[in-house]
């Protein structure tokens, strides 16, 4: 008996040294350096045919040529249906030169992919590298095939979470998502939750709606004179700097003279005509079967985008819809929700907005305040703007001042950020196009997740309203003199004229001093 005692003695000796060690042990690999590694969701990664082949192809490379074959050929085609008033032709002509474009990269009618394609990026625990403690923005770079599911892609996300904490001996990480990879991170959120993450930001983020994608989803086309003068004032058109400027000047004077008014009017009128016929196809035989893409569907336009789409073809693609459901269900439809959970769970959230830009000028959306493909409104959660073309008015500002959100609007008075839903963390780059990430935005990004408490009013480097100078690469706070307002849209006719033919001679001039030669 004696002996038996002794035993659980012994027993319960070692049971209770194991338990003191487990925490030591567990505490020993602990990292304490101050620095919670940053996870950067990534965009969208370039589709290939074959990506372990050193001869594939971007599938979304579609080129010029093709599209200007295009126009060539139905030329004739569309003359017919605008003087027979049938466009039937016509549709299926666009449909047949368009759907051959996408047939590779179009993911299965229930949003799978099967065909070899994807993105060259893989991961394993065994291939990442911890860079944490230099404070580099980039160190975990997670990317995706955008194609595919968020919900799936959330499952794979958390893997990689799990990882990189292991790997650093961290118990949270920080996440920085952007554009597209914000709709990854909330599908990761809603699935598992954010115990593990301490700071969560989101830079053009494309969770509430890409802009110029949603609107295409749901139909919403349309040409806009003034806005196409303003893109191509804004965009580089030729390789040629002086062809560029004739061309810019050109458009110009055609909006003045109200000849390319008329030339929208006139698409638009086709438009209306046909896109019932060849929009839904074209989608379904292009990007309306990715369920990643259906992510960036603004929740005021998915059942609108559905009904269009798929139409009357909804048994044919119940299993796509059923997710696409799903994420509405979980993710699109609790956004704010989420948000505001985690920030009465502690979780840091910030909010990098950009602007300055003329959007693509081809949806109802085209006087918008936005980076280019998206909103003010749908990357900041709410904040209130003008219209592109103008700025707040005496009435708005007064009103402002009198409730004390003044302090919230602007320089250029173009944008409101109290009605955010997290106004004291959202900061604006204004001239920063949506397509650009340049490094200089990484000091923002490191003070936001390294200070804790951090605001737009912590730091007089980083105050709410930034501007992005292109030639240095450099970003600023605002003021009256950088900010770049609208009046740089401002063409007169005689300007443009005037421009057209500083350009003609000069080109004249030169060729002149190549002959001489």
């Amino acid at each position: 008996m004696k002996k038996f005692k002794k035993t659980i003695s012994v027993l319960l000796c070692l049971v209770l040294l194991l338990s003191l060690a487990a925490p030591i042990a567990s505490a020993a690999g602990r990292c304490n350096c101050g620095h919670t590694p940053i996870i950067y969701v990534f965009g969208r990664s370039t589709i290939f045919d074959d990506p372990t082949s050193p001869d594939r192809r971007d599938l979304l490379d579609i080129g010029g040529d093709a599209l200007t074959g295009m126009v060539k050929t139905g030329a004739p085609i569309l003359a017919k249906a605008v003087v027979t008033n049938n466009y039937d032709d016509y549709c299926d002509f666009l449909y047949e030169q368009t759907a051959p474009l996408f047939a590779d990269f179009t993911p299965n009618k229930d949003g799978t992919v099967t065909n070899g394609s994807g993105i060259e990026w893989s991961w394993s625990p065994e291939t990442l590298y911890d860079s944490h403690k230099d404070d580099n923005v980039y160190s975990f770079v997670y990317h995706y095939d955008s194609r595919l599911d968020p919900c799936d892609i959330a499952d794979d996300l958390n893997r990689y979470v799990e990882a990189v904490k292991e790997l650093t001996g961290h118990d949270k990480v920080s996440i920085l998502s952007r554009c597209m990879g914000c709709d990854m991170a909330f599908a990761y959120l809603a699935e598992y939750g954010w115990d593990d993450v301490e700071t969560f930001v989101q830079y053009a983020s494309a969770v509430q709606g890409t802009t110029i994608l949603s609107d295409i989803f749901a139909g919403k086309i349309e040409l806009n004179s003034k806005a196409i003068d303003r893109y191509f004032n804004e965009n580089w058109i030729a390789d040629d700097w002086q062809v560029n400027e004739i061309l810019k000047a050109t458009i110009s004077v055609l909006n003045q003279n109200y000849t390319l008014g008329l030339t929208a009017s006139a698409v638009n009128r086709i438009y209306a005509k046909i896109y019932a016929n060849v929009l839904p196809r074209i989608m379904r035989a292009s990007y309306g079967t990715s369920p990643g893409y259906w992510s960036m569907v603004a929740a005021e336009d998915y059942e609108q985008a559905k009904k269009l789409v798929f139409g009357d073809n909804t048994e044919e693609y119940a299993e796509l819809i059923a997710k696409l459901d799903h994420y509405d269900a979980t993710v699109r439809q609790q956004l704010k929700n989420i948000l505001v959970s985690m920030h009465n769970d502690g979780v840091k959230l910030m909010n990098i907005t950009k602007y300055g830009f003329q959007m693509i000028p081809i949806t109802t959306s085209y006087n918008t305040v936005n980076d280019n493909k998206i909103s003010v409104y749908h990357q900041s959660f709410g904040a209130t703007t003008s219209p592109l073309d103008s700025c707040f008015d005496k009435k708005y500002m007064e009103k402002a001042k009198a409730n004390g959100t003044d302090k919230y609007i602007s320089p250029d008075k173009q944008i409101d950020a109290s009605t955010c839903l997290s106004p004291d963390t959202t900061w604006f780059i204004k001239n920063l196009n949506h397509v650009s990430f340049p490094k200089c935005v990484n000091g923002l990004v490191s003070e936001i997740v390294n200070n804790k408490g951090f605001t737009v009013n912590s730091s007089a480097e980083y105050p709410q309203y930034l501007v992005f100078n292109d030639e240095t690469k450099t970003i600023s706070p605002m003021t009256a003199e950088n900010m770049n307002t609208t009046e740089r849209w401002n063409v007169s006719f005689f300007k443009a004229l005037s421009n057209l033919l500083k350009s003609v001679f000069e080109m004249i001039k030169q060729k002149a001093l190549e002959l001489g030669k």
